[in-house]
């Protein structure tokens, strides 16, 4: 393949190529092949490049076989801001009979009346029977956008000259192919028959599948049935964790998290008394009340959480209170009022974890003792919730909280991890998060498995993520494991009631699951079996370190999250390599 000829740009491009290869591809540049050039490009740029000819940094044009627009408008013109946030819709529209392609674009749904592009240009002796569309982008020389493709769509009619169209973003179908045209003139006797015999053939065979269809569904309701009277009589000496949509017979009807009035809540707490706060954060307030038929509980009044929109937040409440395990804490009821989310659930009696490893006070929380054994239990408990959540589930949750003040526990210092994020993590401290999640913002299992590993070295050496001084834990530890002191690392506060091994070996369990290179992570599953003793992490001398480039990355991104269940597609991240 020849060398791209490569140049700076930023911006989003549709793209009707009849040579595959010639398609723009680069994940920080405008790229083009030099010697294929046979492409139709519609193109939203943001970047202005006086050399290419653009007209602003805010124009759509459209690009025949070079990237230079042969045609080209303002969208600030027409009320458009492509770097505005908003969600933008766009139809593009060629008529055969007419030579010409129109674009409309606005941030309604509906098609507006008037394009804000026409331009003649003759395509028929481009279109052949294989073409290839698709779109390419660019984030810029820095990687400071990022461009979201929500939903597409693409038609092809043939009817009438007059009815010819290639469309994106119509209002019909996903992917639309025409029936085959009639031959015109007469039809005889024997054409006649033809079609009534293949009518019938058809009727037939669509019985034939509906009754199959019919059949199949009650075989799997009644092996359905069969398997839920089975699960109810043998339920009671089973796992600890449930599917989600699959629940025991104690978890039916009123198990399920209740949505209270606003006005239900602020009487609990006597209108969110200062008195009753048993907790307070960047992001939340924390109270401890009472509530009728559900006793002690745990109110959280999440800060600041903007306009999500409610179906977002009943996405959330149905996730979470359908998910049951017993070290994940259990949602009873939750409010959704004026853009203001408050999530109940069991009062926990032994508070957070934090507060057991960093208060030093006479009359702190953590005056229980919390030993060496008690810690690895903890461990545990929070790691058996997270292959729950990763590997047991129809589809993995990634829980994007994982820190020690997100981590409650009960009078036996059983653990409950607190609730998985709903929004982005931009309140967390950076110190807990993986080195590929700060630069890209899209959350793994890998990801998780980083978090943990922090909250492992909490556990162990009693400090904090970060300390005053801006130094944090996973520096720390790597640091003194380069000097081959790792078990001076152990917590003071255990005044050395622990075994030298299994200190090390609860370090190094840390120090792998924060490794910077995420492929040498371990799953949770493997992390279980590491604290159970039945695995050693294996270590490299140093720490490693990890290279962020802006290559592109060997996976594309996919973000769901559309509307209607739409998947939406993200520009590519960038690549990272252990150095």
């Amino acid at each position: 393949m020849p060398k791209p000829r490569c140049l700076p740009g930023e911006g989003l491009a549709f793209v009707i190529t009849w040579d595959p290869i010639s398609l723009p591809y680069s994940t920080n540049c405008i790229g083009l092949p030099k010697d294929y050039t046979s492409f139709l490009a519609i193109e939203f740029d943001t970047k202005y490049d006086q050399n290419l000819g653009d007209i602003n940094g805010n124009h759509l044009g459209i690009d025949l076989d070079s990237i230079s627009s042969l045609v080209s408008v303002d969208l600030m013109t027409n009320g458009i801001d492509l770097k505005g946030g908003k969600m933008i819709n766009a139809w593009v529209e060629y008529k055969n009979n007419e030579k010409a392609i129109r674009v409309w674009v606005g941030y309604e749904k509906v098609k507006p009346g008037s394009p804000v592009l026409v331009a003649p240009i003759d395509l028929s002796k481009r279109f052949n029977g294989l073409m290839y569309v698709g779109f390419t982008a660019s984030n810029g020389v820095k990687g400071s956008s990022v461009h979201l493709i929500h939903s597409w769509e693409f038609r092809t009619v043939e009817n009438d000259p007059v009815n010819e169209v290639v469309e994106l973003g119509s209002d019909t179908c996903q992917i639309c192919f025409p029936e085959p045209r009639p031959e015109s003139g007469p039809e005889t006797e024997l054409d006649n028959n033809h079609h009534k015999a293949k009518s019938s053939f058809k009727l037939a065979l669509g019985l034939f599948v509906v009754n199959m269809v019919l059949i199949l569904i009650f075989c799997l309701v009644g092996l359905y049935v069969c398997w839920t009277k089975t699960r109810g009589r043998t339920g009671s000496g089973g796992s600890d964790l449930i599917r989600p949509g699959l629940t025991r017979p104690e978890l039916n009807g009123n198990s399920r998290p209740r949505r209270l009035k606003y006005s239900e809540i602020r009487l609990a707490t006597r209108g969110f008394n200062r008195n009753m706060i048993i907790g307070e954060g960047s992001k939340s307030t924390v109270y401890g009340t009472t509530m009728p038929n559900a006793g002690n509980v745990t109110v959280k009044r999440i800060n600041k959480i903007g306009p999500i929109g409610s179906q977002s937040v009943t996405e959330f409440v149905t996730i979470a209170g359908e998910i049951r395990h017993k070290n994940l804490i259990n949602l009873n009821s939750w409010c959704y009022e004026n853009n203001e989310l408050i999530l109940v659930y069991d009062y926990m009696t032994n508070g957070s974890l934090d507060k057991h490893l960093h208060t030093r006070t006479a009359n702190a929380v953590n005056t229980v003792k919390f030993s060496f054994e008690s810690r690895l239990n903890v461990l545990i408990g929070v790691a058996n919730a997270l292959v729950y959540l990763h590997d047991e589930l129809d589809r993995p949750v990634i829980h994007r909280n994982v820190k020690t003040s997100n981590i409650l526990l009960d009078a036996n210092l059983a653990p409950k991890l607190g609730f998985f994020e709903m929004t982005s993590r931009e309140g967390t401290l950076t110190s807990y998060l993986a080195p590929e999640y700060v630069y890209s913002r899209v959350g793994t299992v890998k990801t998780d498995v980083y978090s943990f590993g922090v909250v492992v070295l909490e556990v162990a050496t009693g400090r904090r993520a970060v300390d005053e001084a801006g130094v944090t834990v996973v520096d720390w530890v790597w640091d003194l494991w380069e000097e081959k002191r790792l078990v001076d690392c152990g917590d003071s506060n255990l005044f050395g009631e622990f075994n030298r091994i299994d200190m090390e070996l609860m370090l190094m369990i840390g120090l792998i699951c924060v490794h910077p290179n995420y492929e040498m992570r371990p799953v949770m599953k493997d992390v279980v079996k590491m604290l159970r003793g039945e695995i050693v992490p294996d270590l490299p001398d140093v720490k490693p370190t990890v290279l962020v480039t802006a290559e592109k990355s060997p996976e594309v991104v996919v973000v769901c999250g559309g509307e209607d269940g739409v998947t939406a597609w993200g520009t590519p991240k960038s690549h990272f390599s252990k150095m």
